[in-house]
C-alpha cells in the first residue's frame, strides 16, 4: 500500500472509530439525544457566550442550511434541551440557549473530546505534537476552501 492508501484508509477508519466512539460516550450520558443533536447542542454552547446562538449562526458553525437547523431545534426543543429566546430590543430575533438538561450534556461531550485529545498527545513528543497539529491545520484548511458541492 502506498502512502496516500494508508493516508485514505487511515482517515476513514478513524473517522468512523471517533464517531462510534463519540455516540457510545453519548448514550451513556443520555440516550434520548443522537450524535448530531450533541453537536448542535455543543455549536449552541460555543455560540452563546457572544450572543451569536441564533440558528442561522449555529447553521453557519454546523456547515448545514438553517431549515436543517431550524428542524433539529425544533426537535431539541420537544425533548427538553433547547428553549427559544426573544429580546426586548428586537422581538424578531430569536435566540437559542440551553436548558439545564443540555448542560451536562455538553459538558460530557467537551471531556470526551478532552479525553480523546489527551491520549493522543501524550503518546507523542512535543515536536511530534506540534507536526501533527500543523499537518491537521493544514488539512482543516483544504476542506475550509473547498467549494460547496
Amino acid at each position: 500500500m502506498d502512502d496516500r492508501q494508508i493516508l485514505n484508509t487511515f482517515f476513514v477508519r478513524t473517522f468512523i472509530k471517533i464517531e462510534h466512539c463519540e455516540e457510545r460516550a453519548m448514550a451513556a450520558v443520555d440516550s434520548n439525544v443522537s450524535l448530531s443533536e450533541v453537536h448542535t447542542l455543543a455549536a449552541v454552547s460555543v455560540l452563546t457566550p457572544e450572543a451569536r446562538n441564533t440558528v442561522t449562526n449555529i447553521a453557519k458553525m454546523e456547515a448545514l442550511t438553517p431549515g436543517s437547523v431550524s428542524v433539529a431545534v425544533n426537535t431539541l426543543v420537544k425533548k427538553g434541551y433547547l428553549c427559544r429566546k426573544t429580546t426586548d430590543k428586537d422581538r424578531r430575533k430569536v435566540y437559542i440557549y440551553l436548558t439545564d438538561r443540555a448542560n451536562g450534556i455538553v459538558h460530557a461531550h467537551k471531556r470526551f473530546h478532552t479525553h480523546m485529545i489527551d491520549a493522543i498527545a501524550n503518546t507523542l513528543s512535543e515536536s511530534e505534537l506540534r507536526m501533527l497539529a500543523r499537518s491537521l491545520v493544514s488539512l482543516g484548511e483544504f476542506y475550509d476552501n473547498l467549494p460547496n458541492l
